[in-house]
């Protein structure tokens, strides 16, 4: 059976797979549309079956065959005992299904956590095991929704030496590199956020409930200035719904 086929079609249980083997498969970048930035922010949903996969293409990561089934090798292999613990502390030793990819720059495992077989993108969470496995960053639905659309916004029209030059910006700037992370909300439920520690500086990213009852989610990165040499700061507006397949 194909990687694709257990990760992405049917997913791997945590129950049925207890330790940990990796190959690596080398990856595409993502397709390329001619929307214009505020378009493409319109249309693009990052809450697919695959989103994942999406979000990790999108930043050049590799996927992990047979991922908690054997031992970690090369790079990854002093990751093994620590990120297994990692993961059983963080999912209360619950079963679930998921998919993983890592990159050597933090360098970071991340893998989707869903409680079913076929996943849920409005429900999934992110885990992104850093410090060899030691620590983890959890995303909740929206806030992984969030970086992906900042990723998505910033790489989707790149090609060649371009998009390398921007995966490489993402890398450092808006995937977890070894610190936990802080999170908090407002008392009535109307502001959620989260930061961690990127190589780069610090992210933070907040929910807010818009007066219209839809959700927006702000992202910040210190190491991706603005035009006025500023800390980058984008607005989207959160799915409501799963994309259609």
């Amino acid at each position: 059976m194909s990687l694709d086929t257990v990760n992405e079609a049917d997913g791997v249980s945590r129950r049925k797979a207890l330790s940990w083997g990796v190959a690596g498969v080398a990856i595409g970048t993502v397709g390329l549309t001619s929307c214009s930035a505020a378009a493409r922010s319109a249309v693009f949903n990052p809450a697919t079956t695959e989103w994942l996969k999406e979000l990790a293409s999108s930043v050049a990561a590799t996927q992990i065959e047979k991922a908690l089934d054997g031992g970690l090798e090369g790079i990854w292999g002093k990751w093994s005992g620590s990120t297994d613990k990692t993961v059983d502390k963080v999912t209360e030793g619950q079963d679930f299904w998921y998919s993983a990819w890592a990159h050597h720059v933090p360098p970071v495992i991340m893998l989707s956590l869903s409680k079913s077989k076929q996943g849920d993108p409005m429900a999934d969470r992110l885990l992104a095991c850093v410090n060899s496995g030691k620590q983890a960053v959890v995303f909740e639905p929206w806030a992984w929704q969030a970086m992906s659309m900042f990723v998505h916004d910033l790489t989707h029209d790149k090609t060649g030496s371009d998009l390398a030059m921007v995966q490489s910006l993402c890398l450092l700037t808006l995937i977890p590199s070894g610190v936990a992370p802080r999170t908090g909300g407002s008392p009535g439920g109307t502001v959620d956020w989260m930061t961690y520690q990127a190589r780069n500086g610090t992210v933070e990213i907040a929910k807010i409930s818009e007066p219209d009852g839809s959700m927006s989610a702000i992202i910040s990165a210190d190491g991706i200035p603005d035009i006025g040499r500023k800390q980058m700061r984008k607005k989207f507006t959160l799915p409501t719904k799963a994309a259609e397949s």
